[in-house]
């Protein structure tokens, strides 16, 4: 066990809003990759439904984190490109 009671090497993973739609789930856990472009990639390969929109998991988390990564870079004075 690890902290909190989490259990060492596993990852919970909460979906929400179009993810939840797309994965089907609320939550899950999962073996803990080792990089997040490889739990996207697990979790796309374990996931194939779509959003109502028609978007897969593996869309809905790329287009997700993309934008997180560049709010986290506009904030500390970053410029993708540059």
């Amino acid at each position: 066990m690890g902290v909190r009671g989490i259990v060492e090497g596993m990852l919970t993973v909460h979906y929400f809003a179009a993810a939840r739609a797309a994965a089907g789930v609320a939550s899950e856990q999962v073996e803990a990759p080792a990089t997040l472009g490889d739990l996207v990639a697990q979790l796309s390969e374990e996931h194939t439904g779509t959003t109502e929109a028609g978007m897969s998991l593996k869309e809905v988390l790329e287009r997700s984190l993309v934008r997180r990564v560049d709010q986290e870079k506009k904030a500390e004075g970053w410029v993708w490109g540059h």
